[in-house]
């Protein structure tokens, strides 16, 4: 029995399906849209946005999409986890830039693709943080 000045236990993500269901349905729309979103000749268009603020040519866009990228896959508690779901993101990220050769205004850049992988780090590792 617990005394009076414990604190109720926190429910986990891994023990609530409902919760695991809801972040695995966000993951794959995430990855959805942001296959859209890498894979169109103007995204922007798209979406109705015209310059975005920041940086020139959009400098750490990639590194953003990809962080919350790694933080979904980690919440959506895949079966494929640590290196496994590692390698999957990185080939992810080689894979989009790469396709992006054949898509009319869009180019392969070696910055973006770093970006990418840094991205994914920062984001695991902020989802480390977060369930710590």
């Amino acid at each position: 029995m617990s005394s009076s000045n414990e604190s109720p236990a926190i429910p986990r993500l891994e023990n609530d399906s409902m919760n695991v269901r809801l972040a695995r349905w966000v993951c794959v729309a995430y990855w959805a849209l942001l296959t859209v979103v890498l894979l169109l000749p103007d995204p922007r268009g798209l979406l109705g946005l015209g310059e975005l603020p920041g940086p020139p040519n959009h400098r750490s866009l990639h590194f953003l999409l990809f962080a919350a990228l790694a933080f979904v896959s980690l919440a959506g508690r895949w079966p494929a986890r640590g290196l496994r779901l590692a390698v999957m993101c990185m080939a992810y990220a080689l894979l989009t830039e790469m396709a992006q050769l054949g898509i009319p205004g869009r180019s392969f850049e070696a910055l973006d693709l770093f970006e990418n992988v840094l991205g994914l780090a920062v984001g695991a590792w902020i989802w480390r943080w977060v369930r710590a």
